[in-house]
């Protein structure tokens, strides 16, 4: 034997030379199948649960064969399918999420002619009084929305209840 045949490509790297004590030794730190260790409390090396290693022989003999169940023909797969842009293609996101629909309908229903019609109608303007003109150049900042308190909540809650009530 060479070098090369030990070690290829002449790197020593994992090559380890084991000499007769340290087979004893590993002996004595794990113990063998039949005895316990000596160094370790408690350690016993495991034992194989297959006598016959030979897997394929067992598989394919006629006891087994006899009681195994036909195997079933392979399901032809489509080669390639095309991927399709969920973010282009609106059934495939649907797919992927059900509720992209009901969002996108309240989207539409937002921005859609209808919302043209509820917002003429919730523009309220006093009687005898005439709207402000703001010029394009000063536009007035939109107010910040209101946060709602508890008595408020309270109110809301009981002006529901009273109108279930009344039908």
């Amino acid at each position: 034997m060479n070098l090369l045949q030990l070690a290829p490509g002449g790197h020593l790297g994992r090559f380890i030379i084991w000499s007769a004590d340290a087979f004893s030794k590993l002996d004595a730190l794990y113990g063998t199948t039949r005895k316990p260790s000596a160094l370790k409390v408690d350690y016993h090396l495991p034992t194989s649960v297959i006598t016959q290693t030979d897997i394929h022989r067992i598989i394919n003999s006629d006891e087994i064969q006899s009681v195994v169940r036909p195997a079933k023909a392979k399901a032809t797969k489509r080669p390639y399918t095309q991927h399709k842009n969920p973010l282009k293609n609106f059934g495939v996101l649907v797919r992927l999420n059900p509720y992209a629909q009901t969002t996108r309908r309240h989207e539409l229903m937002k921005s859609g002619p209808l919302s043209k019609i509820v917002k003429k109608k919730s523009v309220k303007v006093a009687p005898g009084k005439d709207k402000k003109v703001v010029p394009k150049d000063k536009k007035v900042a939109p107010k910040p929305a209101r946060t709602l308190k508890k008595k408020d909540i309270k109110k809301m809650n009981k002006k529901f209840v009273e109108s279930l009530k009344s039908e």
